[in-house]
């Protein structure tokens, strides 16, 4: 294990560690036995032969107390390591030493005596009970600085380039602040994209023109985070390949919250290698308005319904057409604005004036058509959708009670004749555009201005025997009873 720093800090404090040395030694022996109790389940011919049929998850308290006795004595990391490998030959095969199970246990005792070591001095510092030098307030405020915890971010230029979008958006997810961002790249190969990297304050290193030397580099640089940087509490490595899990793993063993940062088209996708939760981002929604998610949907159904001959399509061939155009779902593109995530067909809702969403009984897909006055509705789509309207301009003179307007109401519905396909009912924002249309004003004007009346639209609709009113999601429906 090439840890320099670590190593050297660890035997020059450890002989001051006399307080915590022998429960140190305790848990590094408790480690020990669980790395072999792993070993003899998944790989139990790795133990030598006399051990490979002795349970010893029952004998934890002798292993480890024996263990302890052989480490009780080291003064140094090196001569504890040497120890430990001197007793652990007796019980495994050479091949336990190469592997990543055994490079785990050493990355997790070391972190556990530099724990140790940082102990130590807190518990040194305490007792002499002495005041620090005065200090200025530039090396007040460079302590202040180091003791913030931070998030690192660790890029790979070359195969996942990042734009200060994308980085926002993983600055938004982290819990600390990304403090250290460092890109690893070929930059003589890279054109002047080392200029804008180094303007949004990355470090930059340069690595040779040869197979995976991005990958090795960052390995380096980042196993050795926890040294250079105690105050990290996060890291994120932003890579396409996998070769990052050994690194990935190793940050982890020092309690580091590591995500893993990757690219598939237009999909960002950030995981807490922890946790396993992923968090997707889709840059290219950023670009696309409500609005222009509204438009491109009207479009499309107009497109789609002129080639069909027919007034509706499902919303599913609505997302794929969008899909076919802008090389995202609609789904993707509302991430941008609702955050914890939108249906198309609640989108499609919030715009009644736009679209006419209905879902038929014991169909499991919703339908959308585009919201025309019935009037401007082509003949051959009329009789396939809501029959046929005429409408002429008329006063409302001889309207002065609710029973004249439920009458008018009734007049207009029967124009408008429901088809049977949509089950004898219409949206009421369809019955008043007809009525705004033919009496040129609101209907919720005539309400509340020329009767007086309290309640909304809807509610005198359902104080009238004569209609059926009932709600499909977002959308009010009306037909003849």
């Amino acid at each position: 294990m090439k840890s320099v720093a670590h190593e050297t800090d660890v035997e020059r404090e450890l002989t001051l560690a006399t307080v915590h040395q022998k429960t140190v030694v305790e848990q590094i022996s408790v480690l020990v036995h669980q790395a072999i109790v792993a070993v003899q389940k998944k790989e139990p011919l790795w133990l030598v032969e006399k051990y490979q049929t002795v349970s010893l998850q029952q004998h934890q308290v002798a292993f480890t107390r024996k263990l302890a006795a052989t480490l009780g004595s080291a003064k140094t990391y090196n001569t504890l390591k040497a120890q430990m490998e001197h007793f652990l030959h007796q019980i495994l095969i050479p091949v336990f030493f190469t592997s990543s199970s055994y490079q785990l246990l050493l990355n997790q005792i070391e972190a556990l005596m530099v724990q140790s070591v940082n102990s130590t001095h807190q518990a040194v510092q305490h007792s002499t009970n002495t005041s620090p030098p005065p200090q200025s307030k530039d090396i007040s405020a460079n302590n202040h600085s180091l003791k913030e915890a931070i998030a690192i971010l660790l890029l790979d230029a070359e195969n996942l380039p990042l734009d200060s979008k994308v980085e926002a958006f993983l600055a938004e997810q982290c819990t600390y602040p990304i403090r250290v961002k460092v890109a690893f790249a070929n930059w003589k190969s890279m054109g002047n994209k080392d200029a804008d990297f180094h303007k949004r304050g990355y470090q930059m290193i340069h690595v040779p023109a040869r197979k995976n030397s991005a990958d090795m580099e960052m390995t380096a640089y980042g196993s050795s985070i926890f040294s250079q940087y105690p105050n990290a509490k996060e890291v994120l490595v932003c890579a396409t390949d996998q070769d990052f899990n050994h690194l990935r793993n190793r940050l982890q063993v020092h309690g580091l919250t590591v995500y893993s940062v990757h690219r598939r088209g237009e999909k960002i996708t950030l995981t807490n290698i922890q946790t396993g939760l992923s968090t997707a981002y889709y840059p290219k929604a950023e670009t696309l308005s409500l609005k222009t998610l509204m438009s491109w949907s009207k479009t499309l159904i107009k497109e789609e319904t002129q080639q069909t001959n027919s007034s509706w399509i499902k919303v599913s061939r609505l997302s794929q057409l969008f899909h076919q155009r802008n090389q995202l779902t609609i789904s993707q593109a509302l991430t941008a604005h609702y955050p914890d995530g939108k249906k198309v067909k609640d989108f499609l809702l919030d715009y009644p004036e736009e679209f006419v969403v209905h879902q038929p009984p014991g169909q499991t897909e919703p339908f959308v058509s585009l919201f025309i006055a019935p009037s401007t509705v082509p003949q051959t789509d009329q009789e396939a959708v809501l029959g046929t309207s005429t409408s002429t301009n008329k006063t409302l003179d001889k309207l002065n009670s609710a029973k004249d307007l439920e009458t008018l109401l009734l007049q207009l519905l029967k124009q408008l004749k429901p088809a049977k396909s949509a089950g004898g009912y219409i949206p009421v924002t369809l019955l008043g555009a007809e009525f705004n249309k033919q009496y040129k004003k609101s209907i919720n004007a005539v309400i509340k201005e020329d009767l007086k009346l309290t309640g909304t639209f809807i509610k005198f609709l359902q104080s009238v025997s004569a209609f059926e009113v009932k709600q499909n999601q977002k959308n009010w429906l009306i037909a003849l009873k």
